[in-house]
């Protein structure tokens, strides 16, 4: 995906080029919304990947300020947020399959549990959170339409993000199980490269679109814990039993989306 949006912005700026002419670019404040598709581990729903993000399509909003230092390039200064809903469909389907081994029980200690799989289960909605600073350059090309120009743009910053708690169960009339996973937040270095374009609507007011990709190196969630808990047979009898396990571990996730853009942009 790296090389397909790097391919992207080398296209672009290359079949717009032959066609810029000598005006210099404005200051704008501008403000961008759209749908992130998540991309990689992110987006991946297999529950044997641990970086898996169970991640779906969400919404974002960005707002930048841009000013040029050249008559084709200049400085951006963004703050971006995007939020992902957690695929619970997909949640529930994958652990309707997942061997569950009992580690502790409380009627028979001299009959071990064998491992088992639970139906039925149902997650808690819950959403992935993306908020990040960002600054970088960008180049600007104008047409022979003097209302159309094109912008090619890198930038870096922070990133700061909020993974879900992870809340299930499968209840049954002979077994239960239950899974609750904290949610944790954390800091990690954020980056994208886009290309859009920008036509003049009216003096001042601009109509902006285009497409970006975004990801960042891995957050390290330092402390997640994870418990869960099992039930078999019915309560007060010789074959009722309990076993709980608590895991607590970092976990690494990146974050990769491609962002589809529209907004409006307002010259200062």
């Amino acid at each position: 995906m790296k090389k397909i949006s790097f391919a992207f912005i080398v296209l672009l700026t290359t079949h717009f080029i032959s066609f810029s002419q000598s005006a210099t670019d404005k200051r704008l404040l501008s403000f961008s919304v759209g749908p992130a598709f998540p991309l990689g581990d992110f987006g991946n729903k297999n529950v044997d990947n641990s970086r898996s993000g169970f991640a779906s399509t969400g919404p974002f909003l960005t707002v930048e300020y841009s000013f040029p230092v050249a008559k084709k390039f200049g400085l951006v200064f963004a703050l971006h947020g995007q939020n992902h809903p957690l695929a619970t469909s997909k949640l529930e389907e994958e652990f309707a399959d997942v061997n569950i081994y009992p580690v502790f029980w409380t009627s028979d200690p001299t009959q071990p549990l064998p491992k088992k799989t639970y139906p039925n289960w149902k997650f808690d909605k819950g959403s992935w959170w993306l908020a990040s600073a960002m600054v970088g350059g960008y180049g600007f090309f104008a047409t022979k339409n003097p209302k159309l120009s094109f912008i090619t743009k890198g930038m870096i910053g922070v990133a700061y993000s909020v993974m879900p708690a992870f809340e299930g169960s499968s209840i049954t009339d002979t077994a239960t199980a239950t899974l609750t996973q904290e949610s944790e937040d954390a800091f990690a270095f954020n980056f994208s490269v886009g290309g859009s374009f920008r036509y003049l609507l009216s003096k001042k007011l601009y109509l902006l679109g285009g497409l970006d990709w975004r990801g960042t190196n891995s957050f390290r969630y330092d402390a997640v814990t994870t418990q869960i808990t099992t039930t078999r047979g019915t309560p007060g009898t010789p074959e009722y039993s309990v076993s709980q396990s608590v895991h607590r571990r970092p976990r690494l996730q990146k974050i990769h989306t491609l962002n589809p853009r529209i907004g409006i942009a307002v010259q200062l």
